[in-house]
């Protein structure tokens, strides 16, 4: 238990002293946020109970078979923001829209899969709202709908899925859904309780952005799109 560790790097171990280390307890450092092994030839390495934890990377170590990383809240933090919470409903998002955006390939604009996956985000929003109701007061409410959550990571996933459909390009793909799975686990993510204080400007810079950008893109870009071919196009058609 060292209270001023707050990187761990175990690097290669080779020569006589390969095998001499198997196990290590590192757990119960308030100030460890980064851990990396590379075929470190440990067995086990226990990192519970280290509050600042964020960051472990694991480089080819086949001998290691326990690794307990229990009891670190700020692990736990992110994988709950980002795979939890972000990349499921993203991707539930996207298979509800999905259906319609391939119903009818002959006519599928990108128009229309803007509009297809930003009516599913709104469908999704208006579903937490009815939740978050219950608990909520009316000012707390009002905020949600006008800041329109979802939306943003909606109109993102719209723009380069449709990219990918029309110029069949897969970077366009991961891009849809990486790029909104990463600002929605952030968006999360910077709402936790124990961050430092900086976050907070961050995640109201976030918030900020986010707005003005689907406000934006709902009221001056696309409707300027319209009678623009490449938006009303079907994009299918090459398939």
């Amino acid at each position: 238990h060292n209270p001023e560790l707050s990187i761990l790097q175990i690097d290669p171990i080779d020569g006589p002293e390969a095998g001499f280390l198997s196990a290590l307890n590192v757990s119960h450092n308030p100030k460890l946020s980064f851990v990396q092994l590379a075929d470190s030839r440990l067995s086990s390495l226990d990192l519970s109970g280290n509050p600042e934890l964020t960051t472990l990377y694991i480089i080819s170590d086949p001998e290691l078979k326990e690794l307990d990383v229990s009891n670190n809240p700020m692990l736990e933090n992110l994988f709950m923001c980002f795979v939890i919470n972000a990349l499921c409903e993203e991707t539930a998002k996207f298979l509800a829209a999905r259906k319609y955006i391939y119903k009818d390939t002959g006519k599928t604009s990108r128009l229309d899969v803007y509009a297809y996956i930003t009516i599913a985000a709104l469908s999704f929003a208006l579903l937490e709202d009815v939740i978050y109701a219950i608990s909520s007061n009316a000012g707390q409410i009002i905020v949600r709908g006008v800041l329109m959550g979802h939306v943003p990571e909606a109109l993102i996933m719209a723009h380069f899925y449709s990219k990918a459909v029309e110029e069949k390009k897969t970077v366009y793909k991961v891009l849809a859904f990486l790029l909104p799975i990463l600002l929605h686990g952030t968006y999360n993510f910077l709402l936790k309780d124990g961050l430092p204080e900086w976050t907070a400007m961050v995640e109201l810079t976030l918030v900020a952005v986010e707005t003005i950008g689907t406000y934006y893109t709902l009221f001056f870009f696309l409707r300027k799109k319209k009678d623009d071919p490449a938006y009303t196009r079907p994009i299918f058609t090459q398939e």
